[in-house]
């Protein structure tokens, strides 16, 4: 509504340009004042729509982050599944994490060869014992898959073999 009132100011300081160096009556006056007014309307009704679909995409995307985080849910999730006796599943979610990690670290090299190249040559020890250490923790061991990795070069030819040879 306060872009309705900036439009009224524009619109009168436009009228009283145009009323000073016309010397036309007052129908074109008003003329020019509807045409001045109808294109504010217009614009007015388009930025409504802008405005309203830029909230879908903040809609989507908060809710992209909220499913991609784990937080409280993910352990009020495990300790459920522990306390049933389904370690089998804590151990699934636990491995989905360790590669949503090795993800999240590739996509922020993406479109960028010099630091994907860099990563590549990069140690995963950490992510690894991370899971190592969650995994102890219920008890299961680390998957024979997981203990060969060494870097995210490794990781990259096993899941999707990405990795160009240069």
């Amino acid at each position: 509504m306060a872009i309705c009132g900036i439009c009224c100011i524009f619109a009168v300081c436009s009228l009283n340009t145009f009323a000073y160096s016309s010397g036309s009556d007052i129908s074109d006056t008003f003329t020019f004042l509807s045409i001045v007014m109808i294109v504010a309307g217009i614009l007015e009704i388009i930025l409504f729509f802008k405005i309203w679909i830029m909230t879908n995409h903040v809609a989507l995307l908060k809710k992209k982050i909220v499913d991609f985080s784990y937080g409280s849910d993910i352990d009020k999730t495990c300790r459920r599944l522990l306390i049933m006796g389904r370690r089998e599943e804590v151990r699934d979610i636990m491995i989905d994490q360790f590669v949503d990690e090795l993800e999240k670290r590739l996509e922020m090299t993406r479109g960028q060869e010099f630091m994907l190249e860099k990563l590549k040559a990069e140690s995963i020890a950490k992510y690894v014992n991370q899971l190592e250490q969650n995994l102890n923790s219920i008890g299961e061991p680390v998957p024979e898959n997981i203990q060969k990795l060494a870097t995210f070069g490794d990781y990259m030819k096993l899941t999707v073999g990405r990795v160009d040879s240069k």
